[in-house]
């Protein structure tokens, strides 16, 4: 059988795959040898995926090891108790890098859950607001409730409201008028058609709008007039259309992928110009997504996240024994040429 040396975009493409449901390195290289026809070793695979990875996506856990990981963590466990529980309960291992990245991911999901349920509890205040101010009593319906001139009239009323709310309403008007007096100003349109409708002035004065000589002198005046009163039409105002939400382009997941625990809450909002829960979302679909520009967008992100991490790394530290290595040939080299300085004769 022929070997093939240069890995083809497929070929990565399904080793990548492979990889992200667990398989093992046998498995994969059984599989690319049915599907491509020619054979690769397993290790040879591993180190093809080390070198354009440098992330290994078998090293994704599952969301009871995840809550495992992180409760420890928020019970102040030592990392080498949180390594050794890990182990013990799940039969598999795990390093200080990959529980770090797994608490990191945690608190940024707790402060998205404690973002939305801030947001929930706002929109169901407002809605309970507006709620309240739709049942609240017009300005009309209580002068219609007032003209009713007694209890019982008042109870009969056809203005959709129940009994109990007419009563209610009807006790605090009669308390106000009591306490404030008779009514005071200029009548309202709907106060003058009350009066209109009135047929003897008696009647009219028993609706106890404002007081008698000026209910008297208006109903004359209406009579003789007789002008219809003209009702206006209340304007609805057209509900706003929702804010259109644009797609994601490429330049922004790769972006994303790239920048995204490097922000804090704030600077990923003014960055992306979206919710953070949207954001965090995308993020979960591009990582988990097996589709081929996907998994070489991540491949390629990790190549950047590599050399910018090995660029901010410090330069190793030399030993004791590489120190006084130094020394000793400094010395040796001072020697040397001050040997050849006096057989010069220098």
């Amino acid at each position: 059988m022929r070997k093939r040396k240069i890995y083809t975009d497929e070929e990565i493409a399904h080793m990548v795959v492979g990889r992200t449901l667990k398989k093992t390195w046998e498995t994969i290289a059984d599989e690319i040898e049915v599907k491509f026809g020619y054979r690769r070793s397993p290790s040879n695979l591993s180190i093809k995926y080390n070198s354009l990875i440098g992330l290994d996506f078998s090293n994704y856990y599952t969301d009871k090891q995840t809550q495992f990981v992180y409760a420890a963590w928020l019970n102040n466990f030592p990392m080498k108790k949180i390594i050794a529980g890990f182990e013990e309960q799940f039969q598999q291992k795990i390093n200080k890098d990959n529980v770090d990245f797994i608490v990191k991911q945690m608190n940024h999901e707790q402060k998205v859950k404690s973002e939305l349920t801030e947001t929930k509890n706002k929109i169901k205040q407002n809605m309970e607001m507006k709620k309240m101010k739709k049942n609240a009593w017009t300005k009309e319906e209580d002068e219609q409730l007032l003209a009713c001139g007694s209890w019982k009239k008042a109870m009969e009323l056809d203005n959709g409201r129940s009994r109990s709310a007419k009563n209610q309403r009807w006790s605090f008007l009669q308390k106000q008028q009591t306490k404030n007096g008779l009514k005071r100003g200029r009548l309202s349109q709907v106060e003058l058609g009350m009066i209109r409708n009135c047929e003897t002035v008696e009647e009219a004065i028993a609706l106890n709008l404002r007081k008698p000589e000026t209910i008297t002198k208006h109903f004359l005046l209406l009579k003789a007039n007789s002008e219809p009163v003209v009702s206006k039409k209340k304007t609805t105002k057209k509900k706003s259309k929702q804010p259109y939400s644009p797609r994601w382009t490429k330049e922004e997941d790769y972006d994303l992928i790239l920048n995204f625990y490097e922000l804090s809450i704030d600077e990923a909002r003014n960055r992306f110009n979206r919710p953070y829960g949207a954001i965090a979302s995308r993020l979960e679909r591009i990582v988990d997504s097996t589709k081929p520009e996907h998994i070489s967008m991540l491949m390629e992100a990790s190549k950047e996240i590599k050399a910018r991490k090995k660029a901010d790394s410090p330069a190793p530290r030399k030993s004791r024994r590489m120190l006084r290595k130094e020394r000793k040939q400094a010395k040796k080299t001072a020697k040397l040429e001050a040997k050849l300085k006096r057989v010069r004769g220098e």
